[in-house]
C-alpha cells in the first residue's frame, strides 16, 4: 500500500482505515506471519509465566529439553552477565508444538539461504524480505502482539483506544483464572488447555510454573478484591487484622493497591496463607479457598 510513497501524516491517517480492513482480509503475507508471532508470543507467555527478557532470549533448537515437556531459559534475574542461572519448567504440549513451528521455520529460511544462522525464537521475518530480524528488542516483541490483538480486534476503552498485552500482565493470567475462575467456568477450559485430568494437578501446575513473587501478587488481590465486594468466605480474623492495621474496616474506600501491598507482606512473612482446600464427591473434584491468619500484625 504504501510502496514508494512518502510516509506523511496525511497518508496515514486516509489509509489506516482500509490498511486493517485488508489485514483483516488475510491479504499480506508478512503481516500474517507477524499475527501468528504475536499469538506465538500470547500463548507461551501465558503459559509459562516468565519475564519478557526471558522469552526474547529463547533460541531455536535450544529452549526445550531432550523430553521435550521442560522449557530451557536464562533466569533474568539471577546470575551476572553469561553467568545467568538456566532454569527448567513444564511446558504444554501446544506451547512445545508452537516452538517446533517456529524452529521448523527458521531451518527452511536457513536451507533455502534466506538467513545465514539461528537467531532468536521470536525475531520476526523484516518488512523488506531480508529474512529475520537479527536482534530483538522490546519494541519489536511487542509490535508482534500489536498486530495480534488488531487482528482480532481486541476491545477498546472509552476513548477508543485499543487494549494491547504485554508480558507482565501475562505472568499474572493462569493463577488468576484460577483464583477468580471458580463459579464461571473457566477452569474447565484451563484445564483442557493444559491437558491436566483434574483441579488439584491443575494448581501443582501453577504453583510449579508460577514465580513466587507474582503468585503471592495474585493472592493478595484476590483477597483485596473479596474483601471489597463482602465475601463473608474470607476470614473474620482478616478483617479484623486489616482493621487494626488500617483504622476502619469500610475496605471500599481504601486504596486497593495499598490494602494488596499489606495482604503481599503478610502471604510473604507466612502470617496469612490463602490456598485451595481439594474435595472429591462422586468422583468429581471441586475446591474452596481457605484463608488463615496465623498471627496478627
Amino acid at each position: 500500500m504504501l510502496a514508494g510513497k512518502k510516509l506523511s501524516k496525511e497518508l496515514r491517517e486516509n489509509k489506516v482505515q482500509e490498511y486493517f480492513n485488508r489485514l483483516r482480509s488475510n491479504e499480506g503475507l508478512w503481516e500474517l506471519l507477524r499475527v501468528y508471532y504475536g499469538a506465538a508470543q500470547l500463548i507461551i507467555g501465558l503459559l509459562m509465566a516468565r519475564r519478557q527478557s526471558e522469552l526474547k532470549s529463547l533460541m531455536p533448537f535450544e529452549c526445550l529439553d531432550d523430553s521435550k515437556r521442560n522449557l530451557i531459559f536464562f533466569n533474568a534475574k539471577s546470575g551476572f552477565l553469561s553467568n545467568k542461572q538456566i532454569l527448567k519448567r513444564p511446558i504444554p504440549s501446544i506451547g512445545v508444538h508452537i516452538i517446533e513451528t517456529l524452529e521448523n521455520f527458521q531451518s527452511l529460511l536457513l536451507k533455502n539461504k534466506l538467513i545465514i544462522e539461528h537467531t532468536y525464537l521470536f525475531a520476526p521475518p523484516d518488512r523488506y524480505a531480508k529474512g529475520l530480524k537479527k536482534s530483538l528488542h522490546s519494541p519489536a516483541y511487542n509490535r508482534s502482539i500489536d498486530f495480534f490483538c488488531d487482528y482480532i480486534e481486541a476491545p477498546r476503552n472509552s476513548e477508543g483506544s485499543r487494549f494491547y498485552f504485554r508480558q507482565h500482565q501475562l505472568r499474572r493470567g493462569f493463577s488468576m483464572i484460577f483464583f477468580w475462575g471458580n463459579s464461571f467456568g473457566d477452569l474447565d477450559t484451563l484445564r483442557w488447555f493444559l491437558g491436566h485430568a483434574d483441579l488439584e494437578h491443575l494448581y501443582h501446575y501453577i504453583t510449579e510454573a508460577t514465580p513466587g513473587e507474582v503468585l503471592r501478587g495474585v493472592k493478595a488481590a484476590y483477597l483485596a478484591d473479596s474483601l471489597a465486594a463482602g465475601d463473608k468466605e474470607v476470614s473474620k480474623e482478616l478483617a479484623a487484622a486489616l482493621l487494626s492495621h488500617f483504622g476502619t474496616s469500610e475496605f471500599t474506600i481504601l486504596d486497593s493497591q495499598e490494602v494488596e501491598i499489606y495482604l503481599e507482606t503478610l502471604i510473604e512473612n507466612h502470617s496469612l496463607t490463602v490456598e485451595p482446600h481439594f474435595i472429591k464427591i462422586d468422583d468429581v473434584t471441586t475446591y474452596r479457598l481457605v484463608t488463615k491468619l496465623i498471627k496478627s500484625i
